[in-house]
């Protein structure tokens, strides 16, 4: 048996603008995920797949390339078969091309750089490894095409930077580069290594090649509900391929949404925010639905408070504000002076100018929220 490590979409060097400040902590955690995954490939690993985007461009810093060749150099003698992809892929200004990959660099990384079919064997452990180089961003053409099994390997394992065809993904047949289960299974090979998604998943039933996407090693954005960073550790035995899906990532990535649409607010909020807390959690919360016409979700003093209890906190507020004046008027005693305050600003409502209308609708809000007690005086 041989144990192969299967990682993509690593995306060296992605400026990660939109997490502010924390954005160069992600980075450098990037890097140092990946540094771990190809020492842990020495200690328990016969070959690793790095299955495209290890870069984020073609134009990475010098520390990612160094950084990358350094943790190939440290999981020798395993060896290392890297697939250029679409962000980092195999055009005429790739940094594949580079004198470190082309000179001097490490005698375990092959790097797949012909316009065609390629095929690294690896006799001592009967493996042959195959892909094709993506020489543009959008190919339109299989990426498994004419890549065929060595009959003098054990093991045929491909690499493809690709997508699948799904229905709730719209895809372009003619331009993207696309692996369907037909081509998994007129391939021949034991285990198809994906990379372009960033989620571990396993791709086909019923085809002879187990197809999967590893995940990126450390995650990059939301991308459903809940996400870390994970790897595939593929198994591979006379007739049997096992793949297990392996926690790497350092961070969680959390989406939660908040319905608003009742009382407490603040203490609905706050106990979502205790309840999901931890220095590794990197969290969007969503207020939602449609609060009370006078509450306004207090953003900026949350983050503040809770900042440091995560490792990133995005507080947002999508409620919906298209309130009923009555939710106003039956908040307070009739002909008291919050009744008259709401009759007064309905009145300028209905009486003045449309490019007034949402101002005047924040003086109700924000009059009614301070006549009830609900918000402090401020700016």
């Amino acid at each position: 048996m041989i144990r192969v490590l299967h990682t993509a979409d690593v995306h060296l060097g992605r400026p990660l603008r939109g997490l502010g400040n924390f954005g160069a902590k992600l980075r450098q955690q990037v890097r140092d995920t990946f540094v771990e995954l190809m020492r842990k490939a020495r200690r328990e690993f016969h070959a690793v797949l790095l299955a495209g985007d290890i870069f984020d461009s073609n134009h990475p810093d010098l520390i990612d390339v160094h950084r990358l060749l350094e943790a190939v150099r440290d999981a020798a003698p395993v060896p290392v078969c890297l697939l250029p992809g679409t962000h980092d892929r195999f055009s005429h200004d790739s940094v594949y091309r580079r004198p470190e990959f082309t000179g001097s660099g490490p005698q375990n990384l092959h790097v797949f750089t012909q316009d065609g079919p390629q095929t690294f064997p690896f006799r001592d452990l009967g493996l042959a490894v195959h892909g094709r180089a993506n020489l543009v961003n959008q190919g339109g053409e299989s990426p498994l095409k004419d890549v065929r099994p060595s009959s003098e390997a054990r093991f045929n394992i491909a690499l493809a930077h690709a997508s699948i065809p799904l229905a709730s993904r719209d895809l372009d047949d003619e331009h993207d580069y696309l692996v369907r289960p037909e081509d998994a299974e007129a391939s021949g090979m034991d285990y198809i290594a994906l990379g372009h998604w960033h989620r571990f998943q396993e791709c086909f039933s019923g085809t002879r090649a187990r197809v999967f996407y590893p995940g990126s090693p450390e995650c990059l954005d939301f991308d459903g509900a809940q996400a870390i960073g994970s790897c595939a550790v593929v198994s591979l035995s006379q007739g049997r391929v096992e793949v297990q899906r392996e926690t790497c990532g350092r961070y969680l990535w959390r989406a939660l949404e908040v319905d608003l649409a009742a009382e407490d607010n603040d203490r609905r909020i706050r106990t979502s925010l205790d309840d999901c807390a931890s220095p590794s959690t990197i969290l969007r919360l969503v207020a939602v639905g449609r609060p009370v016409a006078y509450y306004r979700l207090p953003i900026d003093d949350l983050e503040e408070e809770y900042a440091g209890r995560f490792a990133h906190l995005q507080l947002r507020d999508s409620t919906d504000r298209a309130q009923d004046p009555g939710d106003y008027r039956t908040a307070f005693i009739a002909n008291s002076i919050g009744g008259f305050f709401c009759q007064l600003v309905e009145q300028r409502l209905q009486e003045g100018p449309p490019d007034e209308r949402k101002r005047w609708e924040e003086v109700r809000r924000r009059g009614a929220a301070l006549l009830l007690g609900k918000e402090e005086v401020g700016s």
